[in-house]
């Protein structure tokens, strides 16, 4: 049978992403949404995709994404998506064990042969079925050389109603929750069917405002609109009065949703219960939407992984750990083909460790 790699500019993005909604194995970050805001993030514009499909005589057997990018810095070019781990490549759900072996061997082959590139940043996303069904329950990546820096992820079951929901909540979280009831706080919805350009702009000041500078391309910025338009993201925003105050930004892919960003402007940002009844309301109308998932984020402990979490870091991953989701397996793993960069990287991320304990 002839094997065929095919780039992504020659497939139509609708067949891509067709196969991505019928796999067991996909996930949003596999679909040409997220390759073209991968490629609009960097304000150096010095970004290439390299994604493409695998074809047989059957037809589409498997999609590969792949972005390079020097997010580590000019001199060192790799593959990841903004910085984020590049999503396991995608085979069709009805290749069997021996052939799959092939296509993957194949696809990673590709991979690391790609020229001039010295890291490589992959995961397998938390939210695919076969991750959440137990099928996948080790690290795939470590059988291509790649090393394991695999965490775990908090993901939220939604076949519950609100009320048990709400009783398996940290109690210091209810108790914000209901504190922020009592106030004159207001949470609006922005979907597809009720978008507004100036209420998006509002998340966009917001943003800008908590991080003190323009983070990214105003590109980026009307990708993400487009995905609410088209019924892959929603946005909640807090209301105060009067005033809009914060935001979170949510990716909804085959049922199943993602906690993306969210941003709060600094003058609220320790107002009790805020954010808690922000993630509330978020999560009930996940709830009454009829998903499956809430990926409320990744888990950072005082380790050394491919980032050394401070202070900062782990006190988000309590946060988000006090809303009763379970922990699930974040496999991730990463690459070098450049010896001096693999020891200097791993020397700083000792000494960060270090200086923070």
């Amino acid at each position: 049978m002839s094997i065929k790699i095919i780039p992504i500019e020659n497939i139509d993005k609708h067949k891509w992403n067709r196969f991505c909604l019928n796999s067991d194995q996909a996930w949003f970050t596999h679909t040409t949404h997220w390759l073209e805001y991968t490629m609009n993030m960097s304000f150096s514009n010095n970004s290439t995709n390299h994604s493409y499909g695998v074809f047989d005589d059957t037809g589409l057997v498997a999609i590969v994404p792949l972005i390079e990018e020097d997010v580590l810095g000019e001199e060192i070019r790799e593959i990841s998506m903004a910085g984020f781990p590049t999503p396991y490549p995608v085979l069709r759900n009805d290749i069997l064990p021996n052939y799959r072996m092939k296509i993957e061997k194949l696809i990673f082959d590709n991979i690391l042969s790609i020229d001039k590139i010295e890291y490589f940043n992959f995961y397998i996303p938390p939210l695919i079925n076969n991750v959440l069904k137990s099928v996948i329950i080790t690290n795939s990546l470590t059988k291509f050389g790649f090393h394991d820096t695999s965490i775990s992820t908090y993901v939220l079951s939604l076949n519950k109603t609100s009320d048990i929901i709400l009783r398996k909540m940290r109690k210091g979280h209810k108790s914000d929750i209901n504190y922020a009831l009592k106030k004159n706080y207001t949470i609006e919805i922005i979907n597809s069917k009720n978008f507004s350009q100036s209420l998006f702009d509002k998340y966009e000041e917001i943003h800008f405002l908590a991080a003190k500078r323009k983070t990214r391309p105003e590109k980026s910025w009307k990708i993400m609109a487009s995905w609410i338009n088209n019924d892959l993201s929603f946005l909640a925003l807090s209301k105060y009065y009067d005033k809009y105050i914060s935001a979170a930004f949510v990716n909804v892919f085959n049922n199943k949703a993602y906690y993306q960003s969210g941003a709060t402007l600094p003058e609220y940002q320790t107002k009790r219960g805020l954010n808690h009844f922000l993630q509330w309301e978020v999560i009930n109308y996940l709830l009454m939407s009829n998903y499956k998932f809430y990926e409320l984020g990744w888990v950072w402990n005082n380790i050394v992984s491919q980032e050394v979490a401070d202070k900062k870091m782990q006190n988000i991953s309590r946060f988000k750990s006090g809303f009763g989701a379970e922990e699930f397996p974040l496999f991730r793993g990463e690459y070098f083909q450049n010896k001096p960069f693999m020891i200097e990287t791993y020397q700083n991320r000792i000494n960060k460790y270090w200086k923070k304990s």
